[in-house]
């Protein structure tokens, strides 16, 4: 039996605070309450840059994980489970205490069909992708090394640069939130669990990181800079996309330091695991629509008018918090569906549709 990379788990946990750290700054009001060009301004942003590769770290995961091993829809069942107990179960208890009042009942009926409504743009777009891992699969182990990194490279600078540039999408990417673009992570991580051999050292990966970060941050300052100088309004997002090239770098560089993390406490690791486990979870808590929408919205918009030395503190402080509140009714829900065993769903629609498509098979071939 392989031992279980500890790593993987952190950063799933930390891609996780990541986004719960974009979505304090995004709809918590943090990025639109900063003046134009001011230090805090500078910092937020910069400190969004560095939290911007999340979403590619958590699609790398994937590909690293799920390479190798066979394609279990019953785990996509259980996640589908999951959604819907959130994105109706949330629902339901907004609408029951009057907190939904005035919301179309089209609207309510909508957390009933996550999935169909693309009420949680990940999931939709991973139940995609999963449908494509054999052949995603199938791909990386026909090519050679060398030409499937050359493919990732172009693949990337093909579909990400002229997103980036023009902060437009030419190839309906979604700016990286769409089913293609976890299918592309998705091999990125593959590759690196077929290929890499773990030679480069951590420091260069944590150097590599910041340097793509950073980078990106000090040019997109520069670039609205000088473009606020001859009357052009560039948003602070510009460059800030899941397809832009250094952040994909940015994306590699923590999932490699992460990937070969080692922790050699057994406490700490089971502790880590755990967090780890929390993660999608956390993100169907924290981002439900209408916890966005009621208690999200503009919460945090006062950390942009602190002190420059206090926003990030604050951005961290506040991401923590959400975090730690999402997680312990994640961590009650997760015991809930065990003493129920309602996570053994999975398992048993795979093997009724299983059954099934094997039936049907069989009369196709009788006939």
């Amino acid at each position: 039996m392989n031992k279980r990379n500890v790593g993987i788990d952190a950063l799933r946990a930390l891609s996780m605070y990541m986004i719960v750290s974009l979505h304090v700054m995004g709809a918590g009001g943090v990025l639109d309450s900063v003046k134009l060009l001011s230090g805090g301004y500078f910092v937020v942003w910069t400190w969004e840059t560095i939290m911007y590769c999340a979403v590619n770290c958590y699609a790398i995961i994937s590909g690293f994980v799920c390479y190798g091993r066979e394609s279990k829809w019953r785990n996509v069942i259980n996640l589908w489970v999951q959604t819907f107990f959130y994105s109706a179960g949330i629902t339901a208890v907004l609408f029951l205490t009057g907190k939904l009042d005035g919301e179309s009942l089209r609207e309510i009926f909508k957390a009933f069909l996550p999935m169909s409504t693309n009420r949680y743009w990940y999931f939709s777009s991973y139940v995609g992708m999963f449908a494509f891992i054999p052949c995603l699969n199938k791909l990386v182990e026909s090519m050679e090394k060398d030409k499937l990194r050359k493919a990732l490279i172009t693949i990337v600078c093909v579909l990400g640069l002229p997103t980036t540039i023009f902060y437009s999408d030419p190839f309906v990417l979604n700016y990286g939130c769409s089913v293609l673009w976890l299918m592309i992570m998705y091999l990125v991580g593959a590759y690196f669990k077929k290929y890499d051999n773990n030679k480069t050292s951590q420091k260069t990966y944590a150097v590599g990181f910041l340097l793509a970060t950073l980078s990106t941050s000090i040019l997109k300052y520069t670039i609205v800079f000088v473009a606020s100088k001859v009357g052009i309004s560039l948003p602070g997002s510009f460059l800030d996309t899941n397809v832009t090239p250094t952040i994909v770098v940015a994306a590699i560089c923590l999932f490699c330091l992460f990937k070969n993390l080692n922790i050699s406490s057994e406490k700490i690791a089971k502790i880590i695991i755990y967090v780890g486990s929390l993660s999608y979870g956390i993100f169907l808590v924290h981002f439900h629509p209408y916890i966005v929408s009621l208690y999200l919205r503009n919460a945090f918009s006062f950390i942009g008018e602190k002190s420059m030395l206090l926003i990030i503190p604050l951005i961290v402080l506040s991401a923590l918090g959400v975090y730690a509140v999402s997680g312990v009714v994640e961590a009650i829900r997760k015991t809930l569906f065990k003493l129920l065993k309602i996570d053994t769903i999975g398992a048993k629609v795979e093997k009724i549709c299983f059954c099934a498509y094997a039936g049907i098979c069989e009369k196709i071939k009788n006939k």
